[in-house]
C-alpha cells in the first residue's frame, strides 16, 4: 500500500534563452524551439499493493484543464516514505 502522487504537467512551445526553455515572444523568435513543461495541479491518491487505476476527469481542483497535450508523472511513497520510480504517462485534452 502506497499514497500515489500525480503531477501533471502540460507540454507547451518555448524558446531557449541561455539554458533555459521561456514562453516564446516576438525578441525571440530566432532562437531554438523546446518544449516547455509547466505544473497544472497535482493529485494524491491512496493506492493499494498491485496495479490500480485512477479516474480522471479532465479536471484539477473544480478547473477543467484546457486543450493541449499533457504528461502525468506518478510517484508512489509507502509508510516507510520508501519512494518508487517515477513513471510518465503521456495523454491529450481535445477541443470540444
Amino acid at each position: 500500500a502506497a499514497t500515489a502522487r500525480i503531477d501533471l504537467q502540460q507540454v507547451l512551445p518555448g524558446r531557449r534563452k541561455g539554458s533555459r526553455c521561456v514562453a516564446p515572444t516576438s525578441g525571440l523568435r530566432k532562437a531554438r524551439r523546446c518544449d516547455r513543461i509547466v505544473r497544472r495541479g497535482v493529485l494524491t491518491r491512496t493506492s493499494r499493493a498491485g496495479a490500480n487505476t485512477v479516474a480522471f476527469s479532465g479536471r484539477v481542483e473544480r478547473t477543467a484543464l484546457p486543450a493541449g497535450s499533457y504528461r502525468a508523472v506518478l510517484l508512489a511513497t509507502d509508510a516507510a516514505r520508501n519512494a518508487s520510480r517515477a513513471a510518465t504517462a503521456s495523454f491529450t485534452i481535445a477541443n470540444k
